[in-house]
């Protein structure tokens, strides 16, 4: 669908304003908010957060120049942090370490907002509950787009969900055959167009015809559908879709799933060639398969592949399981599939994008 929100589209505003745009504003910042600035601040959300936003809105930030685990729990209780922006590692350190349900109440910190990556409802939910929070939510942002696109709802979000576009933008959902979604809770790649849409890459102008088509739509490269509440599910993106028996296999589908696992740690989910070193069944073309970082030594192959088994279709199902130390990930949390498939193709083994 369609869809654009709020004022006058013709009226260009900085993202900044888009964020801020209602009375309880998106980021929902105040003199009474404390952050902790753990986010690098050479990624575009550690700047719209911690150097812009918090100033703007007379905002207590405590900045860490690294994510150090006891220093982080330490400064959440010692500096009252009410709301901790993380990516998803953090989540997932919160979730699983021991040293957290030792530092526990928190009793200051009332949300949690994460970006950057995808973070699938499971952990979400388990983390509200565990520490007892007002909200878990999400939103959703490019550098490309100055950067916020989308934010959850502070009153309304849905785990799991990246929230309501922000105002001033226009988003079209396009489809396999090249055409826009009339239908919700289909799935797109995302189209946004908008005065936070950046003008262009610098001297680059292959690359910015590349994204950016002449209607002024930025080409997100992420796949998402539009719920029946206006709000948007990113599932992926297009380069990362495993395709299987022309099925289209979303990795983030498979490693949210996976990370509700007790035994596990973490995982990133590649495509790889169907074929007798994965298990493979004639006809599939490609395959997924994980890479597994242990939280119990116990954990077996076969018992990562039945968990998945039993909660998917068959065209979802792994083909291998490979447990590795760490999931190899950007500053931002973002998962680096291309190392993965660095190393499967230094062994020897035929991947796909």
């Amino acid at each position: 669908p369609s869809q654009s929100s709020g004022f006058d589209p013709q009226k260009p505003v900085s993202n900044l304003h888009q964020v801020m745009s209602q009375p309880d504003h998106f980021l929902g910042f105040n003199e009474n908010t404390v952050l902790l600035a753990v986010l690098p601040f050479f990624h575009i959300y550690g700047v719209v957060m911690f150097l812009m936003a918090a100033p703007f809105c007379s905002t207590t930030t405590v900045s860490m120049p690294k994510f150090e685990p006891e220093k982080y729990i330490e400064n959440v209780k010692k500096y009252k942090v009410t709301i901790a922006h993380v990516a998803p590692p953090i989540v997932q350190f919160l979730l699983k370490h021991p040293m957290v349900a030792k530092a526990m109440p928190f009793d200051d910190l009332k949300e949690v907002f994460c970006a950057a990556a995808p973070l699938a409802p499971e952990p979400a939910e388990e983390l509200k509950a565990k520490l007892n929070l007002d909200v878990v939510r999400q939103g959703f942002g490019m550098t490309e787009l100055s950067p916020v696109g989308a934010c959850g709802d502070k009153q309304n979000a849905k785990t799991g969900s990246v929230g309501l576009l922000l105002p001033n933008q226009e988003l079209k959902l396009i489809g396999d055959d090249g055409k826009a979604i009339s239908k919700r809770n289909e799935r797109g790649e995302m189209w946004i167009r908008g005065p936070n849409v950046m003008q262009g890459y610098y001297k680059n102008k292959e690359a910015t015809d590349g994204c950016i088509d002449p209607e002024g739509f930025l080409h997100t490269g992420d796949v998402a559908y539009l719920d029946d509440d206006d709000q948007l599910w990113i599932v992926d993106r297009t380069k990362e879709l495993i395709k299987v028996k022309g099925f289209q296999v979303a990795p983030a589908e498979l490693e949210g799933h996976l990370l509700a696992h007790p035994k596990i740690a973490d995982a990133a989910v590649i495509g790889v060639a169907a074929g007798f070193d994965y298990g493979g069944r004639e006809g599939d073309g490609q395959l997924p398969k994980a890479f597994v970082v242990k939280k119990d030594d116990s954990l077996t192959e076969d018992e990562v592949k039945e968990y998945i088994k039993k909660d998917f279709v068959d065209y979802k199902r792994l083909a291998a399981v490979e447990f590795i130390d760490a999931v190899p990930k950007s500053a931002s949390g973002k998962i680096l599939r291309k190392d993965l498939r660095k190393k499967e193709e230094d062994a020897g083994k035929k991947v796909f994008a």
